[in-house]
């Protein structure tokens, strides 16, 4: 296998309680804390989204003692164990942008990646990261996929090569074999297969690409908060084109979470509406799961009594979610941007009643199932959420909200869509009863 195995430092990291908690140790010394960064790459060491003379100021105070290492644990910029003044060329070089550069990358994963600046050539592995790499001006750098069933939202990159297995693993032979011919062909190699951090992504071939000498990086791009930084990080690594889009993506998306919650404040107690998420059609989402996340970030507390971050499938014969009294039910689907999805794998094509249909005996019986509401998870994050909030407190949002925040991402990140492509006429973003009730 003719695989580009890039220069990564020794470093063990090992994962602790809690999200970002991670212990560095390198020779006899020894670190702890919380990696909390809106762009997570050694060097920034004042943990903001750039990469500039700020961090240097913060680096030059550690080594002279006026500022603690562990306050600031990006600031090892090139992750040697001790921050001085190698550290400063390295963030020097970086503010430079100077290309084949060695800089590392703390992951969704915990994990400390080291990579040759700027990543060329990657396959992404994951239906919501490889929107965001679109929606950053990413296309050009993916050479691969492993499966995408939407033909219009990710439309930019399927003139690369379709590498087969699933949207979330190369688990089959044939993909693996894919995969080696596409490494063989590029000159050094894949730079990178990047991945949605979740335990279900790779599980099949994560340990044969390491052993290969492929370099993974995986990034939450399906959450709220995380899907920002996700999106900073990865604009970063490639390169400095995305780096400005991704920054602009990132701070658009903060300014609206920050509109929204500003809102969500005049919602009294007694009016606070709960929901509960589902996936799949009918996979429910844990209490820490990301899209009850999203909800939760509308102003929607979940019902689900089910633990963890994951998805429990409704099997024949379960009752106990039947007894959950919540104002709405959210049903996450991915129906590309078109009025009427169609499966580019497979040609089926479902009308929005049909979807609405397919799986409505599983929630049929419920007092909330007229306000089953199902969200297209093809739009970014941060639209999603807009049209939650405007769902639950539409006397708060106002009607077309939601449309509103999603034109302007339309507008200002996916100008392949068209130049008059408008949200409100031209797909389906959300699906409710009263838009269907008539006509199943």
């Amino acid at each position: 296998m003719n695989s580009k195995i890039l220069a990564i430092a020794i470093v063990t990291v090992v994962v602790a309680a809690g999200a970002g908690a991670y212990v560095m140790m390198s020779g006899n010394t020894s670190s702890q804390a919380d990696i909390d960064a809106s762009l997570s790459i050694y060097g920034n060491a004042d943990n903001d989204y750039k990469i500039d003379s700020e961090d240097i100021a913060i680096v030059n105070k550690i080594i002279s003692g006026e500022l603690s290492a562990s306050d600031h644990p990006l600031a090892d910029a090139n992750c040697d164990g001790n921050v001085d003044s190698a550290d400063i060329t390295l963030i020097n070089e970086m503010i430079q942008k100077k290309n084949g550069i060695t800089i590392y990358v703390h992951d969704d994963a915990g994990s400390v990646v080291g990579i040759e600046y700027p990543l060329q050539y990657i396959v992404p592995v994951g239906t919501n990261l490889i929107s965001t790499i679109i929606q950053i001006g990413g296309a050009d750098t993916v050479v691969g996929y492993t499966k995408t069933n939407y033909g219009i939202s990710h439309g930019p990159v399927m003139g690369s090569t379709c590498i087969g297995g699933s949207i979330f693993d190369m688990n089959t032979d044939a993909s693996l074999n894919a995969f080696m011919s596409l490494d063989a062909s590029i000159e050094g190699g894949v730079d990178a297969v990047i991945s949605q951090n979740s335990v279900s992504y790779l599980k099949t071939c994560a340990s044969y690409l390491e052993n290969a000498g492929v370099t993974i990086l995986r990034f939450n791009t399906a959450e709220g908060l995380d899907s920002i930084a996700g999106a900073l990080t990865i604009g970063y690594i490639l390169g400095q084109e995305t780096e400005g889009q991704s920054i602009e993506y990132a701070q658009t998306s903060y300014r609206i979470l920050s509109e929204i919650e500003e809102k969500l404040k005049s919602v009294k107690e007694s009016d606070v509406k709960t929901s509960f998420s589902v996936t799949m059609g009918y996979y429910i989402s844990g209490i820490d799961s990301d899209y009850t996340g999203l909800t939760a970030l509308a102003g929607s507390p979940t019902v689900s009594t089910l633990t963890g971050s994951g998805s429990t499938k409704i099997n024949d014969g379960d009752e106990y979610y039947l007894q959950w009294n919540a104002d709405y039910i959210i049903s996450y689907r991915t129906l590309d941007y078109s009025i009427d999805y169609t499966d580019v794998s497979t040609g089926v094509t479902l009308t929005p009643e049909e979807t609405w249909e397919k799986y409505m005996e599983y929630f049929k019986e419920m007092d909330c199932y007229e306000n089953m509401v199902y969200i297209n998870t093809s739009m970014p994050v941060v639209c999603r959420i807009a049209y939650l909030a405007e769902i639950f407190y539409p006397e708060i949002f106002g009607e077309g909200y939601g449309d509103s925040v999603h034109q302007e991402f339309v507008d200002r990140f996916m100008s392949y869509l068209g130049d008059d492509f408008d949200v409100s006429e031209d797909m389906t973003c959300v699906i409710t009863y009263d838009m269907v009730k008539n006509k199943i």
